[in-house]
């Protein structure tokens, strides 16, 4: 008598979304052998535990082994499973930046990684260009503005960073250094 095939393993890997995760998915499903009359297979993540779940959430970076049953009670096994975590998202804006009162000051970011992403920008006491734009514009209102940046990449992972933009207030300031204190009513008085 000729025994039936091992059912045989495949899995499908659900990697872990955002880089700092700790979790990702691994989905089985059985072939060969002899299925259960429903045409499914146990599954397990620990030789000897099995059940009809099909779907293993599991923690992103490690090396897994995945476990096949039939209704025979035949199992087989594959190894070398490993959920991957992504590149960590990052957003810098530089130093802080100095600029004169009433002046615009162009803000470029730097990403870890190009992908289409979604912007956020904010300014305390500021104006900005654009809020939702790659690059923006800022004219800082105050002494002291911070003006801030969050991306959001499809998966929905974020990343911030925030600038700090100092605002000079010395200005040119002219005052006419002649006057004719004649009595003619004409230039006889300094003031400012």
């Amino acid at each position: 008598a000729r025994e039936p095939a091992l059912p045989q393993l495949d899995y499908r890997v659900q990697d872990a979304l955002c880089a700092g995760s700790t979790t990702g998915a691994i989905v089985f499903s059985g072939r060969g052998g002899r299925p259960f009359p429903n045409g499914t297979y146990l599954y397990g993540m620990e030789p000897n535990v099995y059940g009809a779940q099909d779907s293993f959430v599991v923690a992103a970076g490690a090396g897994y082994v995945g476990y096949v049953e039939d209704a025979e009670g035949c199992r087989s096994q594959i190894g070398g499973i490993v959920v991957q975590e992504p590149d960590v998202l990052t957003v810098d804006l530089g130093n802080d930046r100095t600029v004169r009162l009433g002046e615009w000051l162009e803000l470029i970011p730097t990403l870890s990684f190009f992908d289409y992403h979604q912007y956020q920008w904010s300014a305390q006491r500021g104006n900005l260009s654009c809020d939702t734009c790659r690059i923006t514009d800022v004219r800082p209102l105050s002494d002291d503005t911070w003006v801030y940046l969050q991306i959001t990449n499809p998966n929905g992972c974020i990343a911030n960073d925030s600038l700090r933009i100092e605002v000079l207030k010395d200005r040119d300031f002219f005052v006419p250094n002649a006057f004719s204190p004649n009595g003619d009513n004409y230039q006889d008085e300094f003031q400012f």
